[in-house]
This record gives C-alpha cells, sequence and structure tokens, in this order.
C-alpha cells in the first residue's frame, strides 16, 4: 500500500463509450474527490458533474439517494472492500432529471455507500458510472421496450488518514440542513463540494459521531424530502443504537410520522438489536386507519407481545378491512395462549 498524507485528489473519470451502448457519445462525466482526504469515520464525499455534449436535451434516470447508478469495485488492499450493489435497472429508477444541451448536473454522493474503509491508507477503486433514459413509449417490432444507456468507467484515488473526525466539517453539513432555500446543482460553477439538503442527509448518516443525531431525527421528519429519506436516516441511526438513548428514542419517532418504509425499517433495527418495543407505543398506529402499519404493528405483537396486549388489538376484530379484522383475531387467540 502506498504511503498516505495530505494531498489533493482531482480524479476525472474518462466516458467510455461502448459499441452496444446507443447515446453515450452525449455525456462527459467527471467525479473527484470533495476533499483532500478524510478520517476513519467520516463521510466520504464524491463530487461528480454530468455534462450534456450533445444539441439536445437528454433526461436520466436517478434512484434515491439521488444519484445514477453505480458500481465500485476496489483495487486488492488490506483495509478496503467493496459493497454488493445491483445493476441500475428501470424499476429502481423513482424520477428523471433533464441535462439540457451544454449544461452539467452536479451530484455529491457517499462512496461509504459502495465501499467500506477499515485502514487509513491511499486507495485505487476503478468504477462503472450507469446512467439509463426515460423508457420508449412504444415497443419496438419484437414488443421489446428500450431507453437510451450511458455507461462511463473510470478510477478513483481516494487517501484515508489517521486521526480524529473533523468535527467542523461535520457541522457544516448539519449547517445545510438549516437553510431555508435548497442551492442549485444544475450548473458548474459552485464551489467545490456545495450540497443540497438531501446530500447532507445521505453524507451525514456516514458519519460516525453523536453529533449527526438530533439534525437526523430532524432532517428525516422534513416532509420536503423524499420518503426514502426517512428510512435511510433509522439504518444511519443504528450505529448509535447501543450507546445513545435518544437515537432509540428518535427511530421510533420517525416511524410513527414517517412513511410505511421508515415504520419497517424502525421495527428491523429493533428486531436486530433485540430490543422490545413497548407494547403501548403501537396504540396510536393501531388507531391511525394506516393499512400497511397496522398490519406490521400486529404482525409484531403476535411475536413480541403478552396476553395483557389483547386490550389493545381486540377492537381491531371489529374493522371494517376484513382482513385486518381476521389478522386481528389471529392475533388475539395467540396472545390468549401466552
Amino acid at each position: 500500500m502506498a504511503k498516505y498524507g495530505m494531498v489533493l485528489l482531482v480524479v476525472v473519470a474518462v466516458l467510455g463509450v461502448g459499441p452496444a451502448l446507443a447515446g453515450t457519445k452525449d455525456i462527459e462525466v467527471k467525479i473527484s474527490s470533495t476533499r483532500p482526504s478524510y478520517h476513519l469515520g467520516e463521510p466520504m464525499a464524491i463530487d461528480m458533474q454530468v455534462t450534456n455534449i450533445s444539441a439536445r436535451d437528454i433526461q436520466v434516470g436517478h434512484s434515491y439517494p439521488e444519484r445514477p447508478g453505480i458500481n465500485f469495485q476496489a483495487r486488492k488492499f488490506p483495509g478496503i472492500s467493496a459493497k454488493e450493489h445491483g445493476p441500475f435497472t428501470a424499476n429502481r429508477v423513482i424520477g428523471y432529471r433533464k441535462i439540457e444541451a451544454g449544461k452539467t448536473l452536479r451530484q455529491v454522493i457517499a462512496l461509504n455507500r459502495y465501499v467500506s474503509i477499515t485502514k487509513p491508507g491511499r486507495y485505487t477503486i476503478d468504477y462503472n458510472v450507469y446512467l439509463m433514459g426515460p423508457i420508449v413509449e412504444k415497443a419496438d417490432e419484437k414488443g421489446k421496450y428500450t431507453s437510451e444507456k450511458y455507461e462511463a468507467k473510470g478510477t478513483l484515488e481516494i487517501t484515508v488518514d489517521a486521526g480524529p473526525i473533523d468535527d467542523k466539517w461535520i457541522k457544516e453539513l448539519i449547517g445545510v440542513l438549516q437553510q431555508k432555500e435548497q442551492p442549485a446543482k444544475e450548473v458548474v460553477g459552485e464551489p467545490k463540494g456545495k450540497v443540497t439538503k438531501q446530500e447532507a442527509v445521505e453524507l451525514l448518516q456516514w458519519a460516525e459521531t453523536p453529533l449527526v443525531i438530533e439534525p437526523l431525527i430532524a432532517a428525516a421528519k422534513n416532509k420536503d424530502l423524499p420518503d426514502g429519506a426517512s428510512s435511510d436516516v433509522i439504518k444511519g441511526l443504528q450505529k448509535f443504537f447501543k450507546d445513545h438513548e435518544r437515537a432509540r428514542t428518535g427511530i421510533l419517532e420517525i416511524a410513527s410520522e414517517g412513511s410505511m418504509g421508515a415504520f419497517q425499517a424502525a421495527l428491523a433495527v429493533y428486531e436486530e438489536q433485540r430490543v422490545i418495543i413497548p407494547s403501548q407505543w403501537f396504540m396510536p398506529t393501531l388507531k391511525s386507519g394506516e393499512t400497511g402499519k397496522i398490519w406490521m404493528s400486529l404482525e409484531y405483537l403476535k411475536k413480541h407481545g403478552k396476553s395483557e396486549d389483547i386490550e389493545l388489538v381486540a377492537p381491531l376484530m371489529k374493522s371494517k378491512n376484513e382482513q385486518i379484522a381476521g389478522h386481528a383475531k389471529q392475533v388475539v387467540e395467540e396472545l390468549r395462549d401466552k
């Protein structure tokens, strides 16, 4: 492994134009680290610029967090490994971003989502970036629906130093969450590393410092962010579960106010940590009329509840939803045997 230190890294991804990929000549991609180096336990922010070099506007799909499909393959060094990620396919697209001719879309991405680094060092990482355009409205003569596809290949070098987490930088990211306006990300020329609120949430969930607990809880309740943000934050708070009560209570707060995905993520975290959620916590949900959450609550009480929880479940036996009523009856019968 090469020696590591404070060095400025500017990494350029050279566009790979494959003959089987239609439309790849229309874009250029540049990727660079937003900071000279990182410390273990910090989010590793990667700045990506996708420039439309064609004479027409193009649409590129993204998933949540807002990013194209990326696969990273870490070269074989001690202390680094790539995480498994599936291909970027149409069923993972949650929206499309338009890139006007000659314009650049900028995104800041957490490398931590794709690569695990456990030791200081300077690392070389190969990557593929996949972009997908909207699926055509009509099938071809063989009945297939197609879309334009773009692929960029390149190499990223990143330095991870020994030493404490940079709290100043973490606080700068927290400050982004407290801004009223969302910074624009479509035009080149912004200060390097400038992030939106959504990107700040994505980065902060990888920071291994309790400084982020309260800001992430607040961000997960922000209705302006995508639904996926709340369940993603819950997973990010899991690392603090054992040592910080606020993380534990915050996870339940997010679950009670958030989407069904957040609710499911919270139950999964408590299950993995082998901590039982108090049965009374489910009372508002059981009265909420949210079918998905009610069903999951009944499943949880069926597994972890006690006979005294029958009074919580019994009213649902009269639900107008026949499936909920039937499930509640089954749970009550099982609770009677405990």
